[in-house]
């Protein structure tokens, strides 16, 4: 039978389960156990405890279902003396109900909690304060007696078994029967010593599982405690990081995993996901006070192909059994009477390029700012079906560039932001020097592969760089062809200087200082 195949009352794994679950428990742990480290943890904790992976994943199991319950204890192998008893401690801790109802059929959380409790056991064996060496040892030789029993058993199961095929007759005393009886009667014998042997071992196991530290369970106890509280402050960052940076796109199990440890790790996302919250909201107040915009107006009748915008005589036409023909044809053609529009039509408009200073000068304050401006830009842009890029440089002639907002298909719906390329937008910072070349390269040539013109490059930087005079022309030269506009954003924190920001931009807006009213004067400068 298949480990995956295994249900409650079932020992014939490498280490017994100490908690029954069925093929969808199973799913769900495969689902995560590997995203979640914890196969590798199980991994670990195994070269000192044996069975170590088998408990993580039995924890796991805990959490996650509704009515997990503990195989009795004489149901199970010496070995599993201990583990069992780790295990009774968790579930016996006051909040472990509190935590199972957050984490119940919720892999990610179960997969949390269970690396939570994996984690502080794997410390304990560690520093020998949950077993001592001997002990350890002792189960480990246990665990090699079971297993060597369980083959000899085997074995000798596998010997009667071939009796039965020979069909040799249990009275005839050839030489066949009498080496197979004597065989039979050595492995039985030794069959009874080693379980012989295991009993007294079942012994010293269970006075090992009693004599557990009690201070130490009562931290344990104390670990899975914490678990609720802790599993629904990073349930609410993750939400939050997705809602604000990644403009309400879905994440898999994987993604919330993946998410929620950077989180944890990284003060700066949570920062960041903050500040990115409240300029989008600043923003949509901004846009609710303007004036909405006039959209495209009905102003003459020209020929096309446009379905959206036929005239209702030649839809009617459709209907005739001879006009039919006749409106098929010149629909190829694109000689069909339709509306003609003008005002403001933002369809085909190119993506968006935000070119952001990495240099060490930027760290800090600095850097959380532009970012919390490049992603509220990415929000805008995708609002309106427009791809963006953003690119991070510094003295390196190599740029750091992510997709944002993916470009969206032709005749496709918009794209959703990429989680993962935001993530690793909002971690990355090179903190060398300055080089305004390689990020307006890069920027050419993401503008150069859009099939759309009227694209938008924003540049912001807090430091200087010279520009050689053929790139100035072959910028200007490729502006005009291309139709885009750039806009420089100059962070000149405590100091005014002089700028070559207005050698290739269009306008240059100067902040000096990092506040939501100088994030909307950018935001509004690039409507």
């Amino acid at each position: 039978m298949s480990k995956g195949a295994l249900t409650e009352g079932d020992a014939t794994a490498d280490a017994p389960h100490l908690v029954g679950f069925d093929r969808f428990d199973r799913r769900a742990w495969l689902e995560v156990a590997g995203p979640a480290g914890l196969l590798a943890l199980g991994e670990q904790g195994g070269r000192l405890l044996p069975g170590f992976a088998t408990l993580v994943e039995d924890v796991f199991y805990a959490f996650y279902k509704g009515d997990a319950r503990l195989r009795p204890a004489e149901d199970l192998p010496p070995s599993a003396r201990v583990p069992r008893r780790l295990l009774a401690e968790v579930m016996g801790a006051p909040r472990f109900s509190a935590t199972r109802d957050r984490a119940m059929l919720d892999p990610v959380g179960a997969a949390r909690a269970a690396r939570t409790v994996g984690e502080r056991l794997l410390r304990l064996v560690r520093r020998d304060d949950l077993l001592l060496e001997r002990e350890v040892l002792d189960s480990h030789r246990m665990r090699a007696a079971e297993q060597a029993l369980a083959d000899l058993e085997e074995r000798r199961a596998a010997l009667e078994e071939m009796t039965g095929e020979a069909a040799l007759d249990p009275d005839d005393p050839g030489p066949d029967r009498l080496r197979q009886r004597v065989m039979e009667i050595e492995m039985d014998a030794e069959i009874e010593l080693r379980r012989e042997a295991l009993d007294d071992a079942a012994e010293r196991a269970e006075a090992m599982g009693d004599e557990l530290p009690r201070p130490l369970m009562s931290r344990l106890r104390q670990a899975v405690d914490g678990l609720p509280q802790s599993l629904m402050q990073l349930d609410a960052e993750v939400e939050q990081f997705g809602r604000e940076l990644g403009g309400g796109v879905k994440l898999d199990a994987h993604q919330r995993l993946e998410l929620g440890d950077r989180l944890a790790r990284s003060e700066k996302l949570r920062k960041l996901a903050a500040l990115v919250g409240a300029f989008r909201r600043m923003a949509r107040r901004t846009r609710r006070r303007k004036t909405p915009r006039r959209g495209p107006e009905v102003f003459a009748v020209e020929r096309g192909a446009d379905v959206s915008r036929l005239l209702a005589g030649e839809l009617s036409a459709l209907r005739h059994p001879t006009l039919r023909r006749d409106v098929r044809r010149r629909f190829v053609e694109g000689g069909l009477l339709q509306y003609a529009l003008r005002g403001p039509d933002d369809r085909g408009r190119g993506p968006m390029i935000v070119c952001l200073d990495g240099s060490g000068s930027m760290r800090g304050p600095r850097e959380l700012w532009a970012k919390a401006v490049t992603l509220t830009l990415a929000d805008r842009a995708r609002r309106h079906g427009r791809a963006c890029r953003a690119i991070v440089f510094d003295a390196r002639p190599e740029v750091f560039e992510r997709e944002l907002v993916p470009p969206r298909p032709p005749g496709g719906a918009r794209r959703l932001p990429d989680s993962g390329a935001i993530v690793e937008f909002a971690e990355h910072f090179p903190g060398g020097g300055t080089d305004f070349v390689p990020p307006l390269e890069a920027a050419l040539a993401a503008l150069g592969e859009s099939r759309y013109r009227k694209g938008d490059v924003v540049f912001v930087t807090d430091g200087e760089a010279s520009l050689p005079a053929a790139f100035e022309r072959r910028f200007a030269e490729a502006k005009a062809r291309l139709g885009f506009r750039v806009l420089a954003v100059l962070v000149d924190i405590g100091r005014v200087r002089e700028t070559t920001l207005t050698r290739f931009a269009d306008e240059v807006h100067r902040v000096s200082e990092l506040t939501g009213e100088a994030a909307m004067r950018v935001l509004g400068a690039t409507t």
